[in-house]
């Protein structure tokens, strides 16, 4: 029926963990499975009969991107399933990779089904899908591949005809695939090549890829899946799909815990917002030797549709190494903080820097795996100089626990786990690059920790969107989120660590940021790779790196070399390493780590172009101040007032203590230029002194905007003398309840006694009932008739001065003609609201008026209160 042309073609397939799952061959062919709610074929130009004016086909890209006279890409109009054209791949050399490729925008965790015609002349099949999180083919990006293929003369591979149950050359084959790309996948890369099993000809023709059913419904992480003994509530975090699932108002999750076939625990909660967290009671899972499973039903209006189970276990100790505060310690229990060193192997040089640069923490080449007594001799090495090793265990790169390394990994880690130079031990480098499964991370986990109970299992990762999977499974997680001078270094540290240290927060767990000093420039991606910061820059993204919370980090590379052969310790980077460990790493790790210092005052975020955070000690302010921009000055006005807003600093001296920067003087505020990349200490040095106990003040959160209140707001809600609708929210502006205002009144007075009658409309369960009591007992309170009290209404300016007059007994007469709306004032009010003037606690408004029928807001009325507590002292 149709000509046929042989042809000769050579590819390479990596082949990759499976995301995608087949359709059993049918001997009586098979079902192409309906569309997800009649969406097309996302496949442009999948028929292959578009010419664009290159002369290949529109919308896909060849091998060498170009059309153009390209031997092993072409148009074919000879042997064609429909239409004009097929496309032709030709394999003449072993080691050529010729395809084509089209991005595909895909929903992540949707189910999908590729189908297809193939005709083979000699060559085998293959198909690729590239999964990426954003719009760009990139390691860092990705989230899965995948090759499927076929080899029809052994017989064997995933690709078969489903009309016969295998496939054939010199005919055409009809394929069909269901695929479901993982759910942080935005793109789909769709290759279409030759295997590399046999040389020839592959035509494809009339592709498609169709959403065969919907995306998942929501995702469910939990913190961990291995649990320390000592934790007694786990975390599950569910999250819908939102973009796909808008209308979720009768959406609920049911959680159950089994314990083989026995629920254990369960909680049903609603799931309405689209995200929530469930919190786990681990009590009852006490047993160290097993898996328990949680599963997770979705309920859409009352019926059940998505279910997902999860295992985890509480079978371990908590690392004796690693304290309840995240901090490694050694075996004299003294606190030791990580700075960790990649590829610094050479002993001499070890030596020079461990003692020049402050590392303390050294990598360990693999090969000891196979040579213990060897890894024994370098722990004695690393022992010497006051350092530790850190032990990887991925020998010839594969994880610890593959079968060709378990009884090596059990020997090695058997001889030198009582070593006091033993610091963690790393299963794999970046497994998720070399698509390794979150099950082998977790087999690997369990095999060190059962080998060895006393130290951390710590693996390191660049992509953000593993870091959770990452976390679970380990006890420590290592961030190697390079610049390459692509990124904004200056930024891109802190984002990166924040990340993974708020996931792995919930579950005590230390998170390290690698630093990049590669200097090498070598391969293929020499543009991206090859990023050498200045010494500046380096303590900039130290800086970073704790600012975000991490509990130690460490550099990458210190065997590296710069072009003109220099080591990169050698370099600026390593002399801004030195100055930063010899000035102020002791006294940064006091403040950042172990929190021996009080914060003053900080700018994280919202700043568009520095950073700061400033603390006390010995009666002075440590400030730092970084530069966001890696290549551009700046200058920057700071304000010498406390997070909480109660410390103010007068007039100052300041002196530059490290990186930069020139000595200055002021009152309130300090004024600092900022070199590129700078990150500049200063010593700031009060003429008034600091009270740092007023440091200590939780601040209220909501008070943007209402300055001229904070003070006064801060020290009432410190000491439980207003109430907080919310955790550290005050809503300053709203107008203040009749109940709220007696709540606010008797707790600034002091007032006690034993009053326990309340007002007919006063519920006992409200927060001010007891205040209303005491109130109404000491005659302050007397309501508004018919024993009521009308607690929700808003009070009136007057009934509130009448209050306070009456609480504090005030009496006073003085002239009070000068408010135009005096006359306004109630009867019953009057002698009140002449005595609060008499006495200086109201003082009327800016336009003559004490406006007595108006309300007050909350942040208003706090003041009040703040100026009758300081009358009372």
């Amino acid at each position: 029926m149709f000509k046929k042309r042989l042809g000769c073609l050579a590819i390479t397939a990596c082949m990759f963990v499976s995301m995608l799952v087949a359709l059993p061959a049918k001997a009586e062919g098979f079902e192409i499975l309906p569309t997800f709610k009649g969406q097309s074929n996302m496949i442009t130009n999948a028929d292959f009969e578009t010419i664009g004016s290159d002369g290949g086909f529109e919308n896909w890209v060849p091998i060498g991107t170009k059309w153009e006279n390209n031997a092993k890409i072409a148009v074919d109009s000879d042997c064609v399933h429909s239409g004009k054209y097929s496309v032709r791949i030709t394999k003449d050399e072993p080691l050529e990779m010729p395809w084509i490729r089209q991005m595909l925008p895909v929903e992540g965790g949707a189910k999908y089904q590729m189908t297809g015609w193939i005709y083979l002349q000699g060559a085998s099949p293959l198909l690729k899908f590239e999964g990426y999180n954003a719009n760009i083919i990139s390691s860092e990006n990705a989230t899965t591949s995948e090759a499927i293929w076929f080899d029809p003369a052994l017989g064997r591979g995933d690709m078969v005809d489903y009309s016969t149950g295998k496939m054939e050359y010199g005919k055409w084959i009809q394929f069909s695939y269901i695929f479901t790309p993982h759910v942080n996948t935005r793109y789909i890369a769709l290759y279409l090549r030759a295997a590399e099993f046999d040389l020839g000809t592959v035509w494809f023709d009339d592709v498609s890829v169709h959403m065969v059913e919907g995306p998942y419904k929501y995702t469910a992480d939990l913190n961990s899946y291995n649990y320390y003994v000592t934790e007694n509530e786990g975390v599950l975090y569910l999250e819908a799909n939102t973009k796909v699932y808008t209308e979720i108002e009768e959406w609920s999750v049911a959680c159950k815990a089994y314990d083989g076939e026995t629920v254990i625990w369960e909680k049903t909660v609603p799931f309405a917002a689209g995200t929530a967290e469930v919190k786990i009671d681990l009590t009852s899972m006490t047993a160290k030797d097993r898996k328990y499973t949680l599963e997770v039903q979705l309920y859409e209006g009352g019926e059940p549709t998505e279910k997902k189970a999860m295992q985890f276990s509480r079978k371990y100790e908590k690392p004796q190494a690693v304290g309840e505060d995240k901090l490694w310690r050694d075996e004299n229990g003294e606190i030791f903080h990580p700075v960790i060193s990649y590829h610094l192997f050479d002993r001499d040089q070890a030596q020079k820097y461990i003692k020049d640069m402050g590392i303390n923490a050294l990598q360990m080449i693999f090969d000891y795996v196979a040579d213990p007594q060897e890894g024994l001799e370098y722990l004695d090495f690393l022992h010497s100089l006051g350092a530790k090793g850190f032990v990887t265990l991925y020998y010839d790169n594969l994880m610890a626990s593959d079968p060709r390394n378990v009884e090596m990994v059990k020997e090695y880690i058997a001889t030198i786990k009582d070593h006091p130079a033993v610091w963690a031990y790393g299963i794999m480098d970046e497994p998720v690059g070399k698509n390794i499964d979150e099950k082998i991370v977790t087999e690997s986990y369990e095999l060190v920790r059962e080998a060895d109970p006393n130290h951390p299992v710590y693996c390191i990762d660049q992509r953000e969107w593993m870091y959770p999977q990452l976390i679970r499974n380990l006890d420590v997680l290592a961030i190697d989120n390079y610049p390459y001078g692509v990124h904004d270094a200056m930024t891109y540290i802190y984002d990166s660590t924040k990340y993974a240290v708020d996931f792995a927060g919930t579950s005590g767990k230390p998170v390290y940021p690698i630093l990049q000093l590669e200097a090498r420039g070598t391969g293929p991606h020499t543009k991206l790779s090859k990023y050498l910061p200045t010494g500046t820059a380096v303590r900039n993204m130290i800086y970073q790196s704790l600012l975000a919370g991490a509990k130690g980090f460490g550099y990458y590379a210190f065997d590296s070399k710069t072009d003109d052969g220099k080591l990169v310790m050698e370099t600026e980077a390593g002399d801004g390493i030195r100055a930063y460990y010899r000035l102020e790493q002791d006294l940064m790790f006091d403040y950042f780590v172990e929190n021996k210092y009080p914060t003053f005052n900080s700018n994280i975020n919202d700043h568009e172009r520095v950073r700061w955070f400033s603390f006390v000690k010995d009666d002075q302010l440590y400030m730092v101040i970084m530069n966001k921009k890696e290549y551009e000055e700046t200058e920057i006005t700071i304000p010498l007032i406390s997070d909480n807003g109660l410390v103010k600093i007068g007039s100052f001296s300041a002196e530059p203590y490290a990186g930069g920067g020139e000595a200055t003087r002021g009152i309130q505020d300090i004024t600092v230029k900022l070199g590129p990349a700078a990150a500049d200490v200063y010593v700031i040095k009060p003429a008034g002194g600091i009270d740092v106990k007023k440091l200590a003040i939780p601040k209220v959160q909501d008070l943007s905007g209402y300055e001229w209140a904070e003070e006064a707001i801060t020290l009432l809600a410190n000491k439980d003398i207003v109430n907080m609708p919310e955790k550290n929210m005050f809503n300053p502006g709203e107008n203040i309840t009749r109940g709220e205002f007696a709540y606010f009144l008797v707790r600034t007075l002091g007032i006690e006694n034993d009053g326990e009658a309340l007002f007919a409309d006063v519920s006992a369960d409200s927060f001010y009932a007891k205040e209303i009591a005491i109130g109404k007992a000491a005659g302050i309170l007397k309501g508004v008739g018919d024993d009521s009290f009308a607690p929700d209404a808003e009070i009136s300016r007057q009934d509130m001065m009448t209050l306070i007059a009456r609480g504090m007994e005030l009496k006073g007469k003085t002239d009070t003609s000068g408010f135009s709306d005096i006359d306004s004032v109630a009867a019953y009010a009057a002698e009140s609201v002449e005595a609060m003037v008499a006495h200086g606690l109201i003082e009327g408004n800016a336009d003559g008026t004490i406006n007595p029928l108006g309300n007050t807001t909350r942040a208003e009325a706090a003041v009040i209160m703040y100026r009758i507590l300081e009358r009372l002292s």
